[in-house]
């Protein structure tokens, strides 16, 4: 294992994610596939790349050393006015469940030293994989994030599950039994990339929203837009996993989710309400967990949030971390200013999110 070491020999580049060169797309793959750390596929380039294709303000800091590229950090400005400040925040936001520095092995860096490639005078984040702390970057107010850790094509996860929460299990497959007598035999597609199915996930899943009060993500175009760039991205960091389970004729639920080589990001779950009472939600996920070797799949990621729901049936857990990055000067005040109202602003819109999804998930 390497140690880590300033990097003080740096020159940088701020370009948007769609003007780097053959070579510098090409390095920043290569660190994605290579490191263990960057495969979740919002570390991707063809992530950045999708997003700056339909936002303006999306650009990455290429990081170079004796002309060679070593790190790449992408962020963007949330309006013009922000740009003018220097006060950015992570590409997508809030499109995007990891934030962070992809660089070479045993790179460590500063805060303030990233500020100064960056130009940037304020960078405020939430998403910080725990590891990132290692490289030398700083954070604080720690969050739990869960993920499921598939077993080979010997067992399933589902298998597994049943030693550790038979209930949880019984009453799974009970709701499951009583759905296909109803409605039909079950039909699973991991991976059903059609522009109708995912339009029904978008509007099945603004209706959640607009049903349980929640700001309707979905409500800029750009959102959507990204959905669609992503469904039709297909790299090996970042690939969309458009997936759908039918009782007979009858949908039951969707999941949209992001796969970096064997990681799939559990991003974007809907269900049919008319369907609550069998679990649906639970149920998809169980085909998904189950179908997941078969694809290469050895990891679900379920995000940052710990709610009872989610450690259910994931194994493992680990940490994000959200902070603010300051450089001082004038611009750095005003935008300080500013952003310590907002910054607990979004403490209690994140809680209120936290309570929202355990209820959702509660239900299904």
């Amino acid at each position: 294992m390497l140690v880590p070491r300033m990097s003080k020999d740096l020159t940088s580049r701020v370009v948007s994610p769609r003007d780097l060169t053959p070579d510098e797309l090409s390095t920043w793959d290569d660190l994605c596939t290579s490191q263990s750390r960057y495969q979740s596929p919002f570390f991707s380039p063809h992530f950045a790349r999708a997003l700056a294709s339909v936002r303006e303000e999306v650009s990455v800091c290429v990081m170079r050393r004796e002309g060679s590229p070593v790190g790449f950090l992408p962020f963007q400005y949330a309006t013009r006015w922000h740009r003018l400040l220097g006060s950015a925040e992570p590409i997508g936001e809030p499109m995007n469940d990891y934030f962070g520095l992809i660089a070479e092995e045993g790179m460590r860096t500063s805060v303030q030293q990233i500020l100064q490639l960056t130009g940037l005078s304020h960078l405020g984040f939430t998403h910080l994989e725990e590891e990132q702390l290692s490289m030398g970057l700083e954070a604080e107010r720690p969050e739990a994030g869960l993920r499921i850790q598939l077993p080979g094509l010997e067992s399933t996860h589902w298998e597994q599950l049943r030693r550790s929460d038979k209930k949880l299990v019984e009453d799974t497959e009970r709701r499951q039994r009583k759905l296909e007598a109803k409605y039909g035999p079950l039909s699973f597609r991991f991976s059903a990339a059609d522009s109708e199915t995912l339009g029904l996930l978008i509007e099945m899943k603004r209706r959640q929203y607009q049903s349980t009060n929640v700001d309707d993500v979905f409500k800029q175009e750009w959102r959507r837009r990204l959905l669609q760039v992503l469904a039709e991205t297909k790299h090996a960091t970042c690939t969309g996993v458009l997936s759908v389970l039918y009782a007979g004729e009858t949908w039951v639920a969707s999941h949209f989710g992001l796969r970096s080589a064997s990681t799939l990001h559990y991003w974007f779950p809907v269900y049919n309400p008319e369907l609550r009472e069998f679990a649906p939600g639970r149920v998809l996920l169980k085909h998904v967990c189950n179908a997941g070797p078969g694809e290469g799949i050895r990891c679900i990621d379920r995000g940052a949030g710990d709610t009872q729901a989610k450690r259910e049936i994931a194994n493992e857990r680990h940490f994000f971390y959200r902070g603010v990055w300051f450089r001082p000067g004038s611009r750095s005040t005003i935008v300080r200013a500013m952003s310590s109202v907002q910054w607990r602003l979004d403490g209690i819109a994140a809680a209120k999110e936290n309570q929202r999804a355990a209820s959702e998930e509660r239900a299904q």
